[in-house]
């Protein structure tokens, strides 16, 4: 299972396939996923890991108990994803179609997308302690704050002077 903090999840884009180490028994399992896996997020609550595919567009579920696995349509070249398990949804960074694909949990059917988050956005983490979540728009060099309840963009913040990628929030969420 992916519960607790023993089991370690790869993707592995050149196999198109998920490598899932379980650090109690060293035992490891594979997992085919869709074409150019990039990223993986973890929802603990519900057992499932959610792999975003670069190349094929679209997200792969895996079920954590029978490493069973479903894939949904998202954007033009999916690169993160960020889980919200207090609202039930899974956000997707689409670099292709510079938007986020917004998928409600459990059945992962599409909720539409959020516009003006920047050019090729690569990154996207969540804060619900502030009803936020965050993405990175690596082409030009902005941070886009989203209201999670409207899913509208809230500000943004142009020219950070790199392309940003990835982002952290703390567990207390006053920082990014």
């Amino acid at each position: 299972t992916v519960t607790g903090v023993q089991t370690c999840a790869l993707p592995i884009y050149a196999s198109n396939t998920l490598k899932v180490r379980d650090g109690a028994t060293n035992g490891e399992v594979t997992v085919a996923v869709g074409s150019g896996p990039a990223a993986v997020a973890v929802n603990t609550a519900s057992n499932r890991l959610y792999v975003a595919n670069f190349l094929g567009g679209n997200v792969t579920v895996v079920d954590g108990a029978t490493n069973g696995s479903s894939t949904l349509a998202a954007g033009s070249n999916p690169i993160a994803l960020a889980i919200n398990s207090v609202i039930g949804k899974v956000y997707v960074a689409n670099y292709g179609s510079h938007n986020l694909s917004v998928l409600a949990l459990p059945g992962l059917n599409s909720l539409g997308t959020i516009t003006g988050v920047g050019r090729n956005p690569a990154g996207v983490v969540m804060n619900p302690a502030r009803g936020v979540a965050y993405a990175t728009g690596q082409s030009n060099w902005q941070l886009s704050e989203i209201d999670l309840a409207t899913r509208l963009v809230r500000r943004s913040i142009i020219d950070l002077s790199v392309g940003p990628r990835g982002m952290a929030v703390p567990a207390r969420g006053d920082k990014i």
